[in-house]
């Protein structure tokens, strides 16, 4: 009796699981170099997730808020995301200057890390570019999806252009978020 309750309850799954799947929008990351290649050419702005490999709150964050589908999906639409490490050692050109990785101590930071962040090397940091790779704000810290979004939406929407940060927020009308089920084609 077990093993047939066992093996309906496997088959309903296997059919339950082909018929529905979610539908999840991922982040696409960009390098550095493409995302201001494509930003000229593309007009969209650029976000940067700053991190380190040995930073849990940047997993966290990479984990719980950049998975959220309307999350996904908006910074896909209106930006050209770039995950940065701040402490790759690739030296970068940006804005006709070189960028290079500095030792310091056991480990080191990259110079364009401190750069975008005005000297606070705190990570996570979330910084927005526009269009032409000047900096519109730093981020520090973990963000939980519905703050990110405010802030995603507060530049993405050109609304730091006219509207006082305090006076956005309490006017805010969050993004829906509906689970989306989509049926497999077949």
């Amino acid at each position: 009796m077990r093993k047939l309750l066992f093996f309906m309850l496997l088959g309903f799954t296997a059919v339950f699981s082909s018929s529905f799947t979610f539908k999840v929008d991922k982040v696409q990351w960009y390098s550095w170099e493409q995302a201001m290649e494509l930003s000229k050419a593309e007009q969209k702005k650029i976000i940067v997730f700053i991190h380190t490999n040995s930073c849990n709150w940047c997993e966290k964050m990479e984990n719980s808020t950049f998975n959220e589908t309307h999350i996904s999906a908006y910074l896909n639409e209106k930006y050209l995301p770039v995950k940065f490490n701040a402490q790759q050692k690739e030296t970068i050109t940006f804005n006709n200057k070189e960028y290079k990785y500095v030792k310091n101590g056991r480990s080191g930071y990259h110079e364009l890390a401190a750069v975008l962040t005005g000297g606070r090397l705190v990570y996570p940091t979330s910084v927005f570019l526009d269009q032409e790779g000047r900096i519109l704000q730093s981020i520090q810290g973990y963000q939980e999806h519905h703050i990110f979004e405010m802030i995603m939406t507060f530049f993405g929407e050109d609304h730091h252009m006219k509207t006082p940060w305090k006076k956005y927020v309490n006017n805010y009308q969050p993004m829906s978020q509906p689970v989306q089920f989509v049926p497999d084609e077949k």
